[in-house]
């Protein structure tokens, strides 16, 4: 080879030139005209054999020599020129390696409070609070990856041991899904109070997560933070008549007064009525801690008169008797729209009763006697109220609170009657042409027995003295007021009647 710069003969493979110091470039093209050079040098020697000759052609190697010089200078000065964009191509590769590299070695990253939600129930102050994890929606964003990293075939990431990868073929033999079992294996956490809630309550719900098992059974990281909530939107319980509706009151109101004459069917029989059912007032009691039902308790208050009569033959008792009797009605409740929340058979009643003495004898030294459910005085029956709930509930129930002075009329629910006994109202619709079975007339309710007796006396025109029956059948087009009760005489039954209405009485007198 020859020197690039001053054309000295060099040593193959040289870098540099000993004699003027230049850096030496290897190029296929220095080859090639090298070759071109000693093919006219063997042209011209063929073609003149003569000294001149020769020195011709050491003339044109001097000239090739010096035209390859000047065209690896170029190149040089070329390559010293591009050196900044050579450099900037390979910093995008090596970061294009670099940013590979990361991506396909790093971990997914799980944000669990995307898939929670707080949810709070309950009525205040006895609300709660819960946490809902959406399963469904986290399946369907990592479930793919889960089941990868440790799917139905058991395997867990590279981090797992031997035991941990034996531990997850167990399990994946219930075909729990992996997501699931990631929820149930990695997900945890509790509010720093979940109980005992009222509106304006400020909680907070804590995590609790297995961040190392997370990564090494399911390869992926967890992220989250604390959740913090303020409890609004409870229902609360009713504790005065401004948190119910009218429609609720007097639901309730008919409810109660519907449950005492059915109570008490059997007596008022006997020569008792209801003159008048009104509503004097309500107390509550709430619950001292919390329980799934019965946490508050509201109280309605009746003042009742009931007509009783009896003679025999000689004396005769007809006088009012006033007392006063309530219903509960447990956990009625109001939302933020003044909307109540109710069940007409979740009821408590009291067990007291009141004895009235007519004075009058009914034979073998004995007067003739009415006993029903309820108490003498409105102070009696707070007191009684008191008594029943003070041990577990705050009471919120006094004599203010009822006012005997100013009753509301509450009209009888018999009226409704209808709907328990078909349209027309008939319990036993042959009870005129055919004996009903012993059996038939014991799986009556005391109502419905009271009634089965009572529409034999209506189907002929007999006019009740008792307003709620008298309502009860002006419903119905078959029934005909027609014969006062004083004028009315059973011997306008027949034998058929007769004998129903005897069996029925005697099954009604068996259950007082």
């Amino acid at each position: 080879m020859f020197c690039n710069q001053c054309g000295t003969k060099l040593p193959e493979g040289s870098a540099f030139c000993p004699e003027c110091g230049a850096k030496q470039i290897h190029l296929q093209s220095e080859n090639a005209e090298t070759n071109n050079v000693s093919e006219k040098v063997t042209n011209n020697e063929e073609k003149h054999a003569t000294n001149n000759a020769t020195s011709n052609v050491t003339g044109n190697v001097h000239n090739n020599e010096n035209k390859s010089s000047d065209f690896l200078n170029s190149m040089m000065e070329k390559l010293k020129n591009n050196k900044k964009i050579v450099g900037i191509v390979l910093a995008v590769i090596a970061v294009l390696l670099v940013a590979i590299i990361i991506f396909a070695t790093r971990k997914p990253t799980v944000n669990l409070n995307d898939y929670v939600t707080v949810k709070v129930d309950g009525c205040d102050p006895n609300g709660s609070a819960s946490i809902e994890f959406d399963k469904e929606r986290f399946g369907t964003d990592y479930g793919e990856i889960l089941e990868e990293n440790a799917g139905a075939s058991g395997y867990t990431s590279s981090y797992a041991s031997e035991e941990e990868r034996i531990e997850a073929a167990l399990e994946a033999l219930d075909n729990k899904p992996a997501y699931k079992r990631f929820v149930s294996d990695c997900v945890d956490g509790d509010f720093d109070k979940d109980s005992n809630l009222k509106n304006g309550d400020k909680i907070t719900f804590k995590w609790d997560c297995d961040d190392e098992f997370a990564l090494k059974r399911y390869g992926v990281k967890i992220k989250y933070s604390d959740i913090e909530y303020k409890v609004e939107g409870l229902d609360k319980y009713v504790t005065s008549e401004d948190d119910l509706s009218k429609d609720t009151l007097k639901d309730l109101q008919d409810k109660a007064r519907k449950d005492y004459e059915e109570m008490e069917s059997g007596r008022l029989s006997t020569g008792g009525k209801i003159n008048s059912f009104q509503y004097i007032g309500m107390g509550t009691a709430t619950k001292k801690s919390y329980s799934y039902s019965g946490n508050s308790i509201l109280c309605l208050a009746f003042k009742i008169e009931i007509q009783n009569t009896y003679t025999n033959g000689v004396q005769t008792y007809d006088e009012p008797t006033t007392l006063y009797w309530y219903e509960c009605f447990r956990d009625v409740t109001v939302n933020t729209k003044g909307e109540n929340t109710y069940d007409l058979d979740a009821i408590d009643s009291p067990y007291n009763v009141v004895t009235i003495d007519s004075g009058v004898n009914q034979g073998f030294f004995t007067n003739k006697k009415w006993m029903y459910t309820g108490f003498s005085s409105a102070n009696e029956l707070v007191d009684y109220f008191k008594s029943q709930y003070q041990s577990n509930y705050d009471i919120n129930f006094d004599s203010k609170t009822i006012d005997i002075s100013k009753g509301v009329d509450v009209n009888g629910s018999t009226a409704n009657q209808a709907e328990l006994n078909g349209d027309n109202g008939i319990i036993f619709a042959n009870s005129s042409e055919e004996i009903i079975a012993a059996e038939e007339i014991k799986a009556l309710t005391d109502e419905q027995l009271r009634l089965a007796i009572n529409e034999i006396y209506a189907r002929h025109g007999y006019i009740f003295n008792d307003e709620a029956l008298l309502n009860h059948y002006k419903q119905f087009d078959w029934y005909k007021p027609e014969i006062a009760s004083d004028a009315f005489s059973i011997s306008l039954f027949n034998e058929t009647e007769k004998a129903n209405v005897e069996a029925m009485q005697a099954e009604r007198d068996s259950r007082q």
